[in-house]
């Protein structure tokens, strides 16, 4: 139980980050996507 929380802590986390790194730079973001 409390390592699931923990994992869901976690990616919540990774998410968010890569939420404010697309609102920052989306250029940036995007490429990371597209692999360019």
């Amino acid at each position: 139980m409390l390592i699931k929380l923990i994992w869901i802590l976690l990616v919540n986390m990774i998410m968010l980050e890569f939420d404010i790194a697309f609102i920052v730079n989306p250029q940036e973001h995007i490429s990371v996507f597209s692999g360019t």
